[in-house]
């Protein structure tokens, strides 16, 4: 048993393993003569992520300890987070399947430091920004890859990547829990109190909240960041704006300004406790 692989991998997983890994991992990994990891083979079934410990969690780090592995499958997991920039240590890796996530963030450059790199899978997450150029250098490697359906830029340096169509949400807070469409009439008053009369349509039916008061704050680009109580929302034109009510508990709502002009086509954020009448 290699104690620094099997403990490393485990860490990464989220995985406490009971015996040898290569030995007693129900096929999550694979070893080879020396007792070295070169496969791990964890993609996710999405109908049951809760019997895969390292689903629903960032992506797993401390992998790079493993320098043998040949195979990484961990598609459909719902990883979050970005990749990595550790992937030069990868002499032999020639397949890398992290498709169908929700990673985030730029690609990172040392992956195309790895040419042993043959099928290459990051299709249908949310990377951003353009393929790093030093992937280039797998343009005569890389036999079977894609890269569609995230929101990347520009174009792939590697033939036999397919760019893809790319997303068109790309930006855009998905409601979480209900999703609804409202139209609101809001009046600002001096100290940034805000009274707002809304009426909504959710999945539960005709809801209707109002006597909501809090603290205001308009965004002069139009747009927010996620942070644990509030989702990303972007105005769907600088014109018509849009504005958001978080009540006291998360909830991803996406409302539309009937009143133009008292906001100037930003986006209003009402955040404090909402009092909600159904």
């Amino acid at each position: 048993m290699n104690s620094s692989d099997c403990t490393a991998v485990g860490t990464a997983l989220n995985i406490q393993w009971t015996a040898d890994c290569c030995t007693a991992s129900n096929g999550i990994v694979a070893c080879n003569a020396n007792n070295r990891i070169t496969q791990i083979t964890a993609s996710c079934d999405p109908a049951n992520l809760d019997a895969s410990p390292w689903s629903n969690r960032p992506f797993p780090i401390g992998l790079e300890v493993a320098t043998q592995l040949q195979v990484l499958n961990l598609n459909g997991c719902n990883l979050s987070g970005g990749l990595p920039d550790t992937w030069g240590d990868f002499t032999a890796l020639y397949q890398l399947h992290v498709n169908d996530n929700q990673l985030t963030g730029s690609l990172p450059p040392s992956l195309g430091n790895v040419f042993s790199m043959q099928y290459l899978h990051i299709e249908n997450n949310r990377f951003t920004g353009d393929i790093p150029a030093m992937w280039g250098q797998l343009a005569n490697v890389v036999t079977v890859g894609d890269a569609g359906g995230n929101c990347l830029t520009g174009s792939s340096p590697v033939p036999a990547l397919s760019f893809g169509t790319q997303r068109t949400d790309c930006g855009t807070a998905v409601a979480s829990e209900s999703a609804m469409t409202a139209s609101a009439t809001t009046t600002v008053v001096g100290g940034g109190a805000v009274e707002s009369s809304v009426t909504s349509t959710s999945a539960n039916g005709g809801d209707t909240m109002g006597g909501a008061t809090g603290t205001a704050m308009a965004i002069a680009t139009g747009t927010m960041q996620a942070s644990s109580t509030i989702q990303a929302f972007t105005a769907a034109s600088a014109s018509s704006g849009a504005a958001v009510l978080v009540p006291s508990s998360p909830v991803s709502t996406t409302l539309s300004k009937s009143s133009a002009g008292s906001l100037g086509g930003n986006i209003m954020v009402i955040i404090g406790i909402c009092s909600v009448f159904l």
